[in-house]
C-alpha cells in the first residue's frame, strides 16, 4: 500500500470515528439544543412566527410553539384588546418565556388564572424572548409590545441583564447596544456579523471594579433611552 492510500485511509477513519462519537452523542442527549429564535437587524433575534420545537432534558420534555406573531400564545392573541379586558403585557427572558414548562404553567398562563380566579377580567400577554435582556426587552416593547395597546406592561430582569445591556454580543449572537450619544438611539447588529464569537470576559470573571463601572453604564443607557423612547401611557412595572 502506498503512502498516499495509507494517508487517505486514516483520514477516513478518522471521520468516520468523528461521526460515531456525534451520533452516540446526540442519542444520550447532547445534540445542540433546538431553537425558534431567529436574526433581527434590530433586536439581535426573535422568535420565529408559527414555530415549534421540542426540548427534552433528564429534567423536563416541553414542546414550545408559537403562532403568526412569534408569541407562546393562542392565535387569538392579536394586536387588538379584546372590549372590557386589562391586557398584561409580561416582557421577559426564557424565564418569562417558559422554556422548562408546558404552556398552562407559564408565569403569564398562572397569573392570568389567578387574575380570573378572583373576579378580573384580565388578559396576561406572554412575550418573553430566550436570551434577552432590558434593553432588547425594551426595544421590543417600543416597536411591537405597543402594538398589543396592554394597560400595563411587566418587565421581569435578571441580574445578569446588568451586564449584558453594555455588551454588543450574547455569548456567539449580535445585539443591540444602547446608546445616549444622539437622543438615544442604538447600535444595531450587524447581520454580517451574527455568526462571530468574540471572546471577553463574563460577569463571573470581571473584577469587582469593571463590574460595577459596567452596572452604572448599563443602567443609564437603558434609563435615558427609555425616557426618549418608551410610549409614556404605558405604565411599567420592573420586577426581579
Amino acid at each position: 500500500m502506498s503512502r498516499l492510500n495509507q494517508i487517505l485511509a486514516c483520514l477516513v477513519s478518522v471521520v468516520m470515528l468523528l461521526l460515531v462519537v456525534e451520533g452516540g452523542l446526540r442519542l444520550i442527549g447532547f445534540a445542540p439544543r433546538p431553537t425558534m429564535n431567529v436574526f433581527d437587524a434590530k433586536l439581535g433575534w426573535t422568535k420565529q412566527p408559527r414555530a415549534e420545537i421540542r426540548r427534552r432534558t433528564s429534567e423536563f420534555d416541553v414542546t414550545l410553539a408559537t403562532n403568526s406573531r412569534g408569541l407562546r400564545e393562542d392565535e387569538s392573541v392579536g394586536y387588538e384588546k379584546p372590549a372590557g379586558v386589562k391586557r398584561i403585557l409580561l416582557v421577559g427572558d426564557s424565564s418569562s418565556l417558559g422554556y422548562t414548562v408546558d404552556r398552562p404553567d407559564t408565569i403569564s398562563a398562572l397569573l392570568e388564572k389567578r387574575l380570573r380566579a378572583e373576579g378580573r377580567n384580565a388578559q396576561v400577554v406572554n412575550a418573553g424572548t430566550e436570551g434577552y435582556s432590558t434593553d432588547q426587552e425594551a426595544l421590543w416593547l417600543a416597536s411591537e409590545g405597543k402594538r398589543y395597546s396592554p394597560d400595563i406592561a411587566v418587565l421581569q430582569m435578571y441580574e445578569n441583564d446588568i451586564y449584558w445591556n453594555a455588551q454588543d454580543h450574547y455569548l456567539r449572537y449580535p445585539k443591540p447596544k444602547l446608546s445616549t450619544a444622539d437622543a438615544g438611539q442604538t447600535d444595531a447588529p450587524n447581520a454580517s456579523s451574527r455568526r462571530t464569537i468574540r471572546p471577553r470576559r463574563s460577569p463571573r470573571s470581571s473584577t469587582r471594579s469593571e463590574f460595577s463601572a459596567c452596572t452604572q453604564s448599563s443602567e443609564r443607557r437603558t434609563a435615558e433611552w427609555s425616557r426618549w423612547h418608551l410610549p409614556s401611557d404605558i405604565p411599567i412595572d420592573s420586577s426581579n
